[in-house]
């Protein structure tokens, strides 16, 4: 052992910080190429479809029902048609507002024969 070294004064070493800066925010897009990112509405055109259906063979009964129908389908096709471009929401759309207006047109009709006394109102 050297003994020069024990009676020494320790040497006062000095660190000089650096500031550290603060990083930037990395900015991430993401881009896809398949389309089927949002694929919502294929459910809602087909309900509305079949809807549409329904209310047009319904149309000619009586009963509030082919209106409800008809309603829904037009409900169900809009919605539909701002999700997807594309499928039977249109066709289903254009069968509601036809299930729908038979609906206005046999109620009517149902009601001045009810009224007018040629058809017995059993209800």
């Amino acid at each position: 052992m050297d003994n020069n070294n024990l009676n020494a004064t320790p040497v006062q070493e000095t660190v000089t910080e650096t500031p550290v800066q603060a990083a930037e925010p990395i900015n991430t897009t993401y881009t896809y190429e398949d389309s089927t990112v949002e694929e919502g509405g294929k459910g809602l055109s087909i309900a509305s479809l079949i809807l549409g259906i329904v209310a047009v063979l319904c149309g000619c009964t009586c009963g509030c029902s082919n209106l409800i129908f008809g309603v829904l389908a037009i409900i169900f096709a809009a919605v539909a048609k701002k999700k997807q471009q594309e499928g039977p929401n249109t066709v289903g759309l254009i069968l509601g507002i036809v299930g729908l207006v038979l609906g206005l047109i046999s109620t009517i009709v149902w009601c001045i024969l009810i009224f007018s006394g040629v058809i017995a109102n059993n209800f």
